[in-house]
């Protein structure tokens, strides 16, 4: 398809040549494929928007989750449209699937449609027939947080959540069977191999090094060759493993990810309840994930503000994630010193990063679209800045330094994660701007890595 229909003109031809003679169906499953695909333009989604507004009575429910799905990852928010789909909905709500609730949701979240979100919410929770399906809880749980949605809803789903974990768990004496960590977190640490920074009852966070995944299954080959898995790590770590370490449905127990090429703080859970509950923070956006960054460039912020970065984020495996459309994402960026690496010449400002939305590659992505690609980043930087970069930089120069979540019993943990040696010295091979509070910064991360 990509082949045949390959420039915007043609595109809005062939789409307004087709949809008259269309089904319902099939015009939903259109701008459905054409915004999966990357290749939707606006003018093509409008033809099928008025084509789809002419027969819309003839949708069934299916149809509309695509079609609503398209609209927002293309954030055409005609109001005539979302009308016409509110009507639909309070109408047929009860015909919708579980799945189609929960994408509805994330389409009214979107284009800032409340109300319609709310009354699919609403019936989701008064219908036996949804059956309550933990992901598309935490769809809802995202929508409610997204439309700032704070009231006893957000709590049901949390009820539920955690009730879905308690029976995962079964009626075992989860506590006494859960072994502490081998592996001991005090002490000096080496940046190449992982270590586990806190470790609880029921969830523990573990730092990653760079050339490591967080799941052996994945496999992401454009960034490095050969890589190891915090998965394989945490079961060799106890006598007995729990059984969510051993379920791959479940992530192996781990509630976000980093790249390959970074390094980190990663939250994992040993019991289902604790991975329900966690899931339920980073949906409703109470867990704080900050990261430190070295770009390319002079930002052009000042240290006492913060600028927030809201792009959203397409992305396909393997590929570089694209801005524009797709997802919402917000990034938070906070400048902490702009330095020169002297030799070069470059200008260079070392970041404090925080991101209040987990896409594909959100912050390499984010800071390359501003003009300010992460060091040594061979996916979001030319490649005769990255190979300039390789030779004073080993790797991407990002990493989740700080954590802020919540343990079982709701109260606040922090947990932080020094600069790793790697790039502290590479750190050390730049200058810091004659500013006074670029210098102080810097000295500091040099000195202690925070």
């Amino acid at each position: 398809m990509t082949d045949l229909i390959s420039t915007p003109e043609v595109i809005v031809a062939t789409a307004s040549r087709i949809s008259p003679v269309c089904k319902p169906q099939e015009v939903a499953n259109i701008a459905w494929a054409l915004v999966k695909l990357n290749i939707s333009t606006k003018p093509t989604m409008q033809v099928l928007e008025a084509q789809a507004q002419r027969m819309f009575n003839d949708f069934n429910p299916q149809n509309v989750t695509n079609f609503c799905w398209a609209l927002a990852a293309e954030h055409l928010s005609n109001p005539g449209v979302w009308e016409q789909v509110r009507e639909f909905v309070s109408r047929r709500i009860s015909e919708f699937k579980a799945q189609e609730a929960a994408n509805l949701c994330w389409s009214f979240a979107v284009v800032k449609r409340k109300i319609e979100c709310l009354v699919v919410v609403d019936a989701y929770w008064l219908s036996a027939d949804f059956g309550h399906h933990p992901s598309t809880i935490l769809s809802l749980t995202w929508a409610l947080h997204y439309l700032q949605v704070t009231d006893p809803r957000l709590d049901m789903a949390k009820s539920i959540l955690l009730s879905h974990g308690r029976h995962l768990d079964g009626e075992a004496k989860k506590q006494d069977a859960i072994i502490s960590l081998i592996h001991d977190g005090s002490g000096d640490r080496t940046s190449l191999e992982p270590h586990v920074s806190l470790d609880l009852w029921d969830r523990v966070a573990v730092c990653k090094p760079a050339g490591w995944e967080v799941e052996e299954k994945r496999k992401d080959y454009n960034d490095v060759g050969h890589v190891r898995s915090l998965s394989v790590f945490l079961r060799c770590s106890v006598s007995k493993s729990p059984p969510i370490w051993l379920d791959d449905d479940f992530h192996y127990g781990f509630i976000h990810r980093l790249d390959v090429p970074g390094s980190g703080l990663v939250l994992a859970a040993k019991t289902y309840q604790a991975f329900y509950d966690l899931q339920f923070q980073l949906q409703s956006g109470q867990i704080c994930r900050e990261y430190l960054a070295l770009c390319h460039g002079w930002a052009p912020w000042t240290p006492e503000t913060e600028t927030h970065l809201e792009y959203s984020i397409s992305s396909q495996l393997g590929a570089p994630s694209y801005v524009g459309k797709g997802k919402p994402s917000r990034t938070s960026l906070f400048l902490l010193a702009r330095c020169i690496k002297p030799d070069t010449g470059d200008a260079l400002s070392l970041m404090r990063v925080r991101i209040w939305t987990g896409r594909t590659h959100q912050i390499r992505a984010h800071s390359a679209h501003v003009g300010h690609p992460i060091v040594c980043d061979g996916k979001y930087s030319s490649a005769a800045t990255f190979q300039r970069d390789c030779t004073w930089c080993p790797r991407n120069f990002l990493h989740r330094h700080r954590l802020v979540f919540f343990n079982s019993a709701g109260e606040p943990l922090e947990i932080t994660e020094r600069l790793p040696l790697d790039l502290r010295d590479a750190l050390s091979q730049v200058q810091a701007c004659a500013d006074g509070w670029s210098n102080e910064s810097l000295d500091s991360f040099l000195r202690n890595g925070t």
